[in-house]
């Protein structure tokens, strides 16, 4: 370790490396911070040259959505690599840095009219390219899906140090194999990326939060389902028991974001169609705070499950049935929509390999378990069901010789 540190000060200088900590049972790796693309793809030469295993990382805000590698020589920080490359108004794109924070690109889109998709929690703390090779949704996704969809392009570096770019920076001007989105969700097992094109949307003129209390998840579900008929486009439709539900044991919170006539219109659909509701007319804090509900990993485990939007109702019942078994309470973020609950653990809870090897016992359920020391053998992610030869051959020809850290994910 200390010659790879010794190799990257050459490089990059003393406060170009440091440390990155990926659990308790191993040693810390030396980790790249180059400043710039040049930087970048110098470490990635030394990296082919001398046969070493590279990690890429963003800020590591989601480095526990799988499991640690199970070889690497280095990790390879686009951290420093920041800032708003162009911002097209006109054209409603915006083209940044991988190690860009979400909330600058935000900040920067909103003062343009523009609404940056996804809208993903804590976005101080996480950085574009993290979100694109995490494959990362937004608490927007309802409306507007996941991030691959409005990516348009990217430059990124391969294994051994190339420079290639994919798709363009506007609209109009996307050519090509749409290999940008093939990057989404990879986990930097196919490249680093440099930088990236997204696709804006108008920012809302109005957003507020309808509200309705229920005493059990089941009513609160099936009003869910009742708002999803309905011809509203909410941004997002999230079912919580936490504390602050507003006295009932369930809250479900449909946040409303658009022209302030269409805002208008939709809650009165939802009113009529729900009932006696209460209304937060500061959409844009109680949309900021029930986005930030999703658990963050670094502190404690979470369970993140998905199913079939008509199973969530069984899902549910099946987890808190167990959690309940083990002594564990805890609270829920459901988005019916998009047929997603996430749960909290504690931090000192023996049970989670068997909660989690029951869990996946159910037809119909995927279970991500996202947490930093996990149990030995427990896996993070259910295995692939379909495409896994497909995955490994992309791998093979984008990264012959195996240069990014394996064991990952493939």
């Amino acid at each position: 370790m200390t010659n790879i540190r010794e190799r990257l000060a050459d490089l990059l200088g003393l406060d170009g490396v440091s440390e990155l900590a990926l659990d308790a049972s191993r040693s810390p790796l030396p980790m790249a911070k180059p400043t710039d693309e040049a930087e970048l793809c110098a470490v990635l030469e030394l990296a082919a040259r001398d046969g070493l295993r590279v990690l890429p990382v963003g800020a590591g805000s989601r480095l526990t959505w799988c499991r640690p590698p199970t070889e690497c020589d280095l990790a390879l920080s686009t951290r420093r690599l920041a800032g708003v490359v162009a911002y097209e108004p006109g054209d409603g794109t915006l083209t940044a840095l991988a190690g860009t924070p979400m909330d600058v690109l935000a900040r920067t889109a909103a003062d343009g009219g523009h609404h940056v998709t996804p809208d993903v929690p804590r976005p101080a703390g996480t950085t574009l390219g993290g979100v694109l090779a995490g494959g990362a949704s937004g608490f927007d996704r309802l409306r507007h899906g996941p991030a691959r969809w409005h990516l348009l392009g990217t430059r990124v570096a391969e294994a051994d140090g190339r420079v290639t770019t994919s798709g363009g920076r506007l609209v109009k001007n996307v050519t090509g194999y749409d290999l940008h989105r093939l990057y989404c969700g990879s986990q930097g097992s196919l490249c680093v990326i440099l930088e990236a094109s997204l696709r804006l949307f108008p920012l809302p003129e109005r957003r507020v939060v309808v509200r309705r209390s229920f005493p059990d998840a089941e009513s609160g579900l099936a009003a869910a389902w009742a708002v999803a008929r309905l011809a509203v486009e909410p941004l997002a439709v999230v079912l919580t028991d936490r504390p602050d539900a507003g006295g009932a044991p369930w809250s479900l919170e449909i946040v409303l974001g658009g022209r302030k006539a269409r805002v208008a219109w939709e809650r009165g659909e939802i009113e009529a169609a729900l009932g006696e509701v209460a209304i937060e007319e500061d959409g844009v804090a109680r949309a900021a705070l029930l986005r930030d509900l999703e658990p963050d990993p670094t502190h404690a485990p979470a369970l993140h499950l998905t199913s079939r939007p008509s199973r969530v109702a069984g899902v549910l019942s099946r987890a808190h049935g167990l959690l309940g078994s083990s002594g564990v309470t805890t609270t829920s973020v459901i988005h019916p929509g998009v047929a997603t609950v996430d749960l909290p653990l504690p931090a000192s809870f023996d049970g989670l390999a068997g909660l989690v090897r029951e869990l996946r016992s159910i037809d119909g359920a995927r279970v991500a378990v996202r947490g930093t020391d996990l149990p030995e053998g427990l896996e993070p992610l259910d295995p692939p069901r379909a495409g896994l030869a497909l995955m490994r051959r992309l791998r093979g020809v984008c990264d012959p010789d195996g240069r990014f850290a394996t064991g990952r994910v493939l």
